[in-house]
C-alpha cells in the first residue's frame, strides 16, 4: 500500500469526522467575523453618540462632593487655551407641596449662560434666574406643568467628606 492509497482510504473512512470538523470551522469563522463586524459597528456608534452628546467638551473635572472657585475655568482658559465654564451638580429632593408629592435623588444642575455655548445651539430654555427647568419625567412624577412652583432641597457640602470620622 502506497502512501497516497493509505491517505485516500483514511479520508474515506473518517469522512464524517472531517466533514463535521470542516463545518465547525466554517461556522466558527463566521461567528468570529460577525462578532468583529458588530463590535466595530457598535464602537463607531457609541463614539458618534458620545461626540454628539458632548459637543465641543474636551475636559471635565469632577470633584464629587467638593466645590472649586469659579475662576478655575478662567485660569484653565488662560493656561491651557481651553474654553471653559463651571457647572454645579448636587443631589437633591424636588417637592410639590400643593400635591404633597416628592421625588428623591434628583440631580440638580446649576449652569451659567456660557454653558450653552458648548452645545450645538444657544440656550434652548427661556427662563429667568429664579426659575428652574425640569425634565418631563420629573414633571410627571411631581404633577407640575409650566408656571407651577416646586421646592428643591439639597444638602450643603461641608468642609469634611461625609464618610470621615470627624464629619458631623
Amino acid at each position: 500500500m502506497t502512501f497516497l492509497t493509505f491517505f485516500l482510504k483514511s479520508i474515506r473512512y473518517h469522512r464524517r469526522l472531517y466533514v463535521g470538523l470542516f463545518l465547525a470551522v466554517i461556522v466558527t469563522s463566521a461567528i468570529i467575523t460577525g462578532a468583529l463586524l458588530v463590535g466595530d459597528s457598535l464602537t463607531h456608534t457609541l463614539q458618534s453618540l458620545s461626540h454628539q452628546r458632548l459637543g465641543s467638551v474636551q475636559v471635565v473635572i469632577s470633584t464629587q462632593d467638593r466645590f472649586f472657585r469659579q475662576d478655575l475655568a478662567m485660569r484653565m482658559e488662560n493656561l491651557a487655551q481651553i474654553r471653559g465654564t463651571s457647572v454645579v451638580r448636587i443631589n437633591g429632593i424636588a417637592i410639590n407641596s400643593e400635591l404633597s408629592k416628592q421625588a428623591p435623588k434628583v440631580n440638580v444642575y446649576g449652569v451659567e449662560s456660557e454653558f450653552w455655548k458648548f452645545g450645538r445651539s444657544e440656550n434652548p430654555f427661556d427662563h429667568t434666574d429664579d426659575e428652574v427647568v425640569v425634565n418631563q419625567k420629573l414633571a410627571n412624577k411631581l404633577g407640575v406643568s409650566v408656571g407651577d412652583q416646586i421646592l428643591i432641597r439639597f444638602e450643603l457640602p461641608g468642609l469634611l467628606v461625609k464618610d470621615s470620622a470627624l464629619a458631623s
